[in-house]
């Protein structure tokens, strides 16, 4: 596996200087295409980390690929090609899974449809949660309370995001978050 790995590296390293220095245009492309096609498995998987599904995953590795295969003049050497692959992979993926997502709404009346805009007690309600997560909450649990809630990205990749390492990660923070909460409001109902 060893050698594999070297191997791999040392064509990474030929074909990535040949993609950015390269006289010749087609020179340049042509080792792009050779790079990227040996990785695209292995973005595959990393983008099927994100959203563990089959069809999503192609999709985002492929956009993946080609932001690669367009950022690469500007690749750094610093580290390997496929560090700076992953973090392209990775960037990418927590931006989409940020990105609310369009629901399909094929039959609705449009009649129905209640305002998108609050009204007063409901606008005021959750001014008054917002003041009190505000209180109540450090930073820390405030972004992963976010995160959850509002972006709806799954406990895994906040503790991977946040760069979490304690063994209970996001979930141990939502927890001790969800308690304090629960203890505020508690203690607000009283008074």
């Amino acid at each position: 596996m060893t050698d594999r790995m070297s191997q791999e590296s040392k064509l990474d390293r030929e074909d990535v200087h040949l993609a950015t220095h390269a006289p010749e245009e087609s020179t340049r492309r042509q080792a792009a295409s050779r790079l990227l096609t040996r990785h695209q498995d292995r973005v595959y998987v990393w983008c099927f980390r994100y959203v563990r599904d089959h069809e999503r995953a192609l999709e985002l590795s492929q956009e993946v690929l080609m932001r690669a295969f367009s950022g690469l003049p500007r690749y750094e050497p610093r580290a390997r090609f496929t560090t700076w692959l992953f973090t392209v992979a990775r960037n990418y993926c927590l931006g989409e899974l940020r990105r609310p997502t369009l629901v399909e709404a094929l039959d609705f009346e449009p009649d129905t449809l209640q305002s998108a805009r609050p009204g007063p007690a409901q606008s005021l309600a959750e001014k008054e949660l917002w003041q009190l997560i505000e209180r109540t909450l450090d930073p820390q649990e405030r972004q992963a309370l976010q995160m959850r809630c509002f972006e709806g990205l799954p406990v895994d990749s906040i503790t991977e995001y946040m760069g979490l390492t304690s063994a209970s990660g996001a979930r141990g923070l939502l927890q001790r978050a969800r308690r304090k909460l629960q203890t505020a409001l508690d203690d607000q109902a009283a008074s």
